[in-house]
């Protein structure tokens, strides 16, 4: 698996007016280029403003770690991702489980050492 890149093309579209360009933030391999060219930097008191105006395939991120896409997703930084939420779940789904088999071993040994009764005529 690769990233062979493309080239930037002077059709593609600018960023919002005063958005910095994450591409001066970090550095990486040419291949990028493209991609970093439509991701800005801002802070998440401007994404309301901002992220209505970004085109097909444009990013905003925040220093925090916020994302907002041009299709209107967008992820909180302190969001819980999707591992965190499928762990949650399944350490929830065991507590249930082990709550639920606990009265039902009791009930079994209890009603393992009552005396039978004889059924009513």
């Amino acid at each position: 698996m690769r990233w062979s890149g493309a080239a930037i093309e002077p059709s593609d579209p600018a960023l919002p007016e005063g958005v910095e360009l994450l591409a001066q933030h970090v550095r990486a391999p040419a291949e990028l280029s493209r991609r970093l060219a439509q991701i800005g930097v801002i802070t998440r008191e401007e994404a309301a403003r901002l992220a209505p105006l970004l085109k097909p395939g444009q990013r905003l991120v925040s220093p925090d770690g916020d994302l907002w896409r041009w299709d209107g997703f967008a992820v909180a930084a302190n969001a819980p991702t999707g591992a965190a939420r499928r762990l949650a779940g399944k350490n929830r789904l065991t507590d249930i489980e082990s709550r639920v088999s606990r009265p039902c071993a009791r009930t079994s040994r209890s009603s393992a050492r009552l005396p039978m009764r004889p059924k009513p005529k």
